[in-house]
């Protein structure tokens, strides 16, 4: 937990009583859903969060990696904005209806059918943790029961914008044409907010910083392709030849290097974790493995021992 120094902080249990004594124990706090609404095929899209692993398994196309890029947009920020093809298909008839509305005058309602992409985090923690720590920017509620708070992350048309982007697009029968015209002026019409929202009204918000964001939350990822035996990597070779020296041809066969590729990236996101965030920070880390890479029963077995796997890091107290 940050120390109270730390002017964030909320020292104290949310009900004003006495902090317990003796050693506690700190809790940290832990993603339990988020919501996803118009990005990509998540058109209506919520997922629960499990204690430790979250599987998430289906064919090709159904969203799974859009999830991970999601959060890759949102909190890891490595993409400036998003393209009108990152909208879901069902909005683009919104788009159209929105250009529509402002054409015949109704900016007001023009404003609010344009679509935005949008990430609601709900995060869980301990009401009577004593102190806040970085969660303290999200708590907006007034309720001394509340263990909930909520980070809406959105990308959506700016304030005072609604003009510079429909103005210069006519009206005219190819949606098509039309659609590219206002894709074109997603990127510099549109942009992303960060709010706090009250667990029990949504009308309650505030604006906060991503880098608080970033404080709470650190999101790793593990792509499907990870170069192990990419020959235009320089040190992919020679790790692969040290694992065929290692392993048996029935080893390699299910997958054995690759899930040895896989733990090294784990420990290393774990270690940089350790390393940079505070005690009761949570760490996602989106770990992407297709069959074609990983046997279905190493699968299986991987799966199961994931949460043991961390635990063999050194100080792995928190998740």
């Amino acid at each position: 937990m940050t120390q109270p120094s730390d002017p964030r902080a909320i020292p104290g249990p949310r009900d004003g009583s006495a902090e317990p004594h003796g050693t506690v124990v700190p809790v940290p706090p832990r993603l339990t859903k988020a919501v996803i609404r118009d990005f990509r095929l998540l058109r209506r899209t919520e997922l629960s969060f499990t204690d430790k692993v979250t599987l998430c398994v289906g064919r090709n196309n159904t969203g799974k990696t859009s999830l991970a890029k999601l959060f890759e947009f949102f909190v890891a920020r490595k993409k400036a904005a998003l393209r009108i093809e990152d909208f879901s298909a069902d909005c683009y008839e919104e788009f159209l209806a929105a250009h529509r509305l402002f054409a015949s005058g109704e900016a007001e309602q023009a404003r609010d059918t344009v679509p935005a992409v949008t990430l609601t985090l709900h995060i869980s923690y301990e009401k009577d943790c004593g102190q806040y720590g970085p969660l303290a920017p999200f708590v907006v509620d007034l309720d001394p029961d509340c263990s909930e708070v909520v980070i809406r992350f959105a990308f959506g048309l700016g304030d005072g914008a609604l003009k510079e982007f429909f103005g210069g697009v006519p009206v005219g029968p190819d949606a098509r044409a039309t659609l590219e015209q206002l894709g074109r002026g997603i990127p510099k019409h549109f942009e992303m907010s960060v709010m706090a929202v009250d667990p029990a009204d949504e009308a309650n918000v505030r604006p906060v910083d991503l880098a608080d964001v970033r404080t709470l939350v650190r999101v790793d990822f593990v792509e499907a392709q990870r170069g192990l035996d990419d020959g235009s990597d320089g040190h992919a070779a020679p790790i692969g030849a040290v694992f065929e020296q290692l392993l048996t041809a029935a080893e390699n066969g299910l997958g054995t290097r690759n899930l040895v590729m896989i733990l090294l990236r784990l420990f290393t996101c774990y270690r940089d974790h350790t390393a940079t965030s505070p005690e009761s920070g949570i760490h996602l880390v989106f770990l992407e493995e297709p069959e074609a890479h990983l046997h279905p029963q190493m699968q299986e077995a991987f799966i199961q021992r994931l949460t043991y796997s961390v635990n063999l890091s050194p100080g792995s107290t928190r998740r």
